[in-house]
């Protein structure tokens, strides 16, 4: 993911890194600078890759929910939002380590589990 979307801020990795060791992981990568989607992405419609950008942000906070991607314009003819089923949201966990993997749990209390 860093490959494409760059190496995170400090900031950011301080926010979204629960885990000292996942954020020291996160700190000590080579600095990557983001790479244009339309450039590694030449052939795709620039309405999708606008989107995708917004769905593959490193902070939870700058993704859109469920309900804002389908009323995005990239779906503007294919999603009537209105008769989409709506949900409260579901808050994931990810650590990622350089030992372990990458682990995922629920938010709510699970056990993380090796993906």
């Amino acid at each position: 993911m860093t490959d494409l979307l760059g190496t995170p801020l400090p900031e950011a990795i301080s926010r979204v890194c629960l885990n000292e060791n996942d954020r020291r992981y996160l700190s000590s990568m080579r600095k990557k600078k983001p790479i244009p989607f339309s450039q590694k992405f030449p052939n795709a419609v620039p309405l999708a890759l606008r989107l995708l950008e917004r769905m593959l942000a490193f902070e939870p906070k700058d993704r859109p929910t469920a309900e804002e991607a389908l009323s995005d314009p990239y779906f503007k003819n294919l999603a009537k939002v209105e008769r989409e089923p709506s949900a409260q949201p579901v808050r994931w966990i990810i650590q990622i380590s350089s030992q372990s993997g990458i682990m995922m749990g629920l938010a709510q209390g699970k056990s993380l589990g090796k993906q």
